[in-house]
């Protein structure tokens, strides 16, 4: 039997390293907790369709109304505003136009049950709830495809904050209890909505947790801004816990967006705002993506039955998982995922896999080339003739425009180089050793 000599465990070092190098972390799990304004206000349209008589009066009257709410409502409580008497004919104005949109709520009910359209599209709680029903399925899928537990759990709040569905990988059981959701009473208590969130979190542990926070107005409940910024805040930011907040309404200028843009970037996520139900949508999903990796790409518009829309993602390279989403209101769509070769991907269930949801489909591809790929997106179903899509896709691992440098391909080339340098000079060395005692022995017969 050969001996096993320095030699040998020296050529088997970079098969050691090789082999090390593979060995990949697993993709950490995340937690998310959802924390929604149910207050009264959340009651009122977000949009009027074509054909409905009072449609610009109605919608006047609304902008008129939140705006009107924003400077009503600004850094102070209801009964502060109450009880003040400067504020009396601000108050009177606010409660016609509040008269004028509860008539204008109630004729545009009966308008969309005589015409079968959806209310999702035009009422902000039905908005809102189908939004974040999608951000719940998404993290459902999301956790089925990758096989991590991700976590998602919904605190609603108006006067107060309550926990509706705790932190659970269930996505299913908190869409059925969005669905059974209403609007609350009172005022907008934001600061007892993120609290529930933050207790919720502690209570059940997290690694990878943020709070998504949806509001259509102004806090006067409870903690003013500063307060929950001087606390809530704080303590978010030093437990490492995001808070990204969303805005939702028919104008800008009935949200605190000073507010939650400090609130977003103190705690290290950002704030947007959402004027449709179809933006609310968008901004609910592309928060999902930019948990798992970096936004590539997006894109929105309208698709007709047949008709087949490119959507180009540039993938960089680094990339270890591509992530697509597509959301519409309904109906159905398809995808194909045309690599940068021209080929299209195959379906497999394991390294590429497309899942369906009501209304969202969602595409996983794993350890993806880098380069340009077409996703080619279908309306299979559109009775309405014309539907609005939106699709976003993402990337996750370290992301670079050029091929990174692979130190641990480094280190084993090093290592093969001295290897090679090793064996060379040892057979030289045995070769003119050899040599020299032939040389030696020569001498001596001479």
């Amino acid at each position: 039997m050969k001996k096993f000599n320095f030699i040998t465990l020296v050529l088997l070092v970079p098969f050691f390293a090789a082999a090390l190098a593979a060995v990949g972390e697993p993709a950490a799990a995340s937690e998310t907790v959802i924390v929604m304004d149910e207050s009264g206000s959340m009651k009122w349209p977000i949009a009027f369709p074509e054909g409905f008589e009072g449609k610009e009066e109605c919608m006047s009257a609304s902008i008129a109304q939140a705006e009107l709410s924003n400077s009503i409502f600004s850094g102070r409580t209801i009964d502060e505003v109450q009880t003040d008497e400067s504020m009396k004919d601000e108050l009177e104005r606010y409660r016609e136009l509040n008269n004028k949109l509860h008539d204008c709520t109630k004729k545009l009910e009966s308008y969309l049950r005589e015409n079968g359209l959806d209310k999702r599209s035009y009422i902000k709680i039905d908005s809102a709830k189908a939004a974040v029903s999608k951000l719940a399925e998404l993290i459902g899928i999301r956790s089925e495809v990758s096989g991590e537990e991700n976590l998602v759990g919904l605190v609603l709040f108006s006067y107060g904050g309550a926990v509706r569905a705790g932190l659970t990988s269930d996505t299913d059981s908190v869409v059925r209890k969005i669905s059974y959701m209403g609007i609350g009473f009172g005022g907008t208590n934001t600061g007892a909505g993120l609290q529930a969130a933050l207790d919720n979190l502690e209570s059940v542990g997290y690694s990878n947790a943020s709070i998504i926070l949806l509001t259509d107005g102004m806090t006067n409940e409870g903690l003013t801004d500063e307060e929950i910024l001087e606390t809530i805040g704080v303590e978010a930011q030093q437990k490492g816990i995001k808070i990204c907040t969303i805005g939702f309404g028919v104008s800008e200028n009935a949200i605190d967006k000073a507010f939650l843009t400090r609130l977003a970037e103190v705690t290290g996520c950002s704030y947007s705002f959402a004027a449709s139900s179809g933006l609310l949508s968008k901004e609910f999903i592309e928060t999902e993506h930019e948990k798992a990796g970096t936004v590539l790409a997006e894109q929105s518009g309208e698709i007709a039955e047949g008709e087949i829309i490119d959507f180009i993602v540039n993938v960089l390279f680094g990339a270890e998982e591509l992530f697509i989403t597509v959301d519409w209101p309904g109906s159905d769509i398809d995808i194909k995922i045309i690599d940068p070769y021209g080929k299209e991907l195959e379906v497999d269930g394991e390294n590429v896999r497309i899942e369906k949801a009501s209304g969202l489909l969602y595409a996983a591809v794993k350890n993806p080339a880098p380069g340009r790929y077409t996703i080619k997106i279908e309306g299979k179903e559109v009775p309405e003739g014309k539907m609005y899509y939106n699709a976003i896709a993402s990337a996750s691992g370290n992301l670079q425009e050029f091929p990174p440098i692979d130190f641990n391909i480094i280190v084993i080339g090093g290592v093969v180089v001295v290897v090679v340098i090793i064996a060379v000079l040892f057979f030289v060395l045995k070769g003119r050793g050899k040599k020299q005692v032939k040389a030696i022995a020569v001498k001596q017969q001479q």
